[in-house]
C-alpha cells in the first residue's frame, strides 16, 4: 500500500506528464484500500463544499456526484476494459485513476467555493464542470491506454463513448 507522501508525488507526476508510461509505471505502486484513502479526501472536501453551498441537500448531491464520478469513470472503463481485452486489475484501474481524479475534484471543489465566495457560481459552474469533465476524460483515456495496456482505436474510442455517457450524466447532476 502506498503511503499518502508516495502517492501525492505519483499524482503530480501524472498531472503534469499524462503519458500511457506514466499511468503504466505506478499501476503496482497501489491498492484499491490507497486509491479510497487519496479519493475519499477529495470526495470529503467536495461533500463539506455542497453543504457550505446548499446545506444538508448540496452535502448529498455533492456525495452523490462524487461517488458517480469516481465510480463511473473508473467502474465503467473496467467493466468495458476487461471483455475488450484489458490487462488491469480492479486495483490498479482504481489506483490509477485516484492519481488524477482526487486532485482534479480537489480543484474543482476550490474554483466552485471561490466563485460562489464572489457570488458568480451559477453562471461558472455550468463552464467549470464542462472543462473539468472533459479535462477528466482525457486523463481517463491516456490512464485506461497506460494501465489496460491496450492502444486499438476501436477499442478506445468504445470506451470514449462510455465515459461521454458517464460525463453528460455527472454534468446533469451537477447543472
Amino acid at each position: 500500500m502506498a503511503t499518502l507522501t508516495e502517492m501525492f508525488s505519483q499524482s503530480v507526476q501524472v498531472i503534469r506528464v499524462p503519458t500511457e508510461t506514466n499511468f503504466n509505471r505506478f499501476e503496482d505502486e497501489g491498492n484499491f484500500a490507497s486509491a479510497m484513502v487519496f479519493m475519499g479526501g477529495a470526495m470529503l472536501a467536495f461533500t463539506a463544499a455542497g453543504f457550505y453551498f446548499s446545506g444538508s441537500t448540496g452535502a448529498v448531491q455533492h456525495l452523490l456526484i462524487a461517488l458517480v464520478y469516481y465510480f463511473g469513470f473508473w467502474g465503467l472503463a473496467f467493466l468495458l476494459g476487461r471483455p475488450m481485452g484489458g490487462e488491469a486489475t480492479w486495483h490498479e484501474l482504481a489506483y490509477t485513476h485516484a492519481l488524477f481524479m482526487a486532485p482534479m475534484l480537489l480543484g474543482f471543489t476550490i474554483s466552485s467555493v471561490a466563485f460562489f465566495s464572489f457570488g458568480y457560481l451559477q453562471v461558472a459552474s455550468m463552464y467549470l464542470t464542462f472543462v473539468f469533465l472533459g479535462i477528466s476524460l482525457y486523463y481517463s483515456v491516456r490512464c485506461i491506454q497506460g494501465t489496460m495496456n491496450f492502444y486499438d482505436p476501436v477499442k478506445v474510442l468504445a470506451l470514449i463513448a462510455g465515459l461521454l455517457i458517464t460525463s453528460v450524466v455527472v454534468y446533469q447532476l451537477y447543472v
